[in-house]
């Protein structure tokens, strides 16, 4: 399942957890397409319990990775796993943005850096 909050404008919360479908993507896409025509994003990513992607799934993240490369100033991506971790650090050079990896210990930490000037 993914959720996306809109806390306060510049600044989105994604939440995944679980396996996510092609379902989240026809749900979530929308919103998160509006979040990027505003200028770049920074998002806060948190995984909890991330099982990975249904093929149809994966498809729909590469391909509206690789049409927003560009639209996202910081990514912080919060994990307890280091599965999770090494699959962020593979996607990382895909992003012109900043990306950076925190522990789910480190949440007030990552909240901090996406906010920083």
């Amino acid at each position: 399942m993914m959720t996306l909050h809109q806390d306060e404008p510049g600044f989105t919360r994604i939440e995944v957890s679980g396996r996510l479908e092609h379902s989240d993507y026809e749900r979530v896409l929308p919103e998160l397409e509006a979040v990027v025509a505003h200028g770049k994003a920074r998002v806060l990513l948190e995984l909890h319990d991330f099982r990975g992607f249904t093929p149809a799934a994966l498809v729909d993240e590469l391909k509206f990775d690789f049409r927003h490369r560009k639209d996202f100033e910081r990514v912080a991506v919060v994990s307890d796993s280091a599965l999770q971790e090494l699959g962020v650090r593979m996607v990382r050079p895909f992003f012109a943005g900043r990306v950076k990896i925190f522990d789910t210990s480190e949440r007030s930490a990552a909240e901090a850096w996406i906010r920083q000037n």
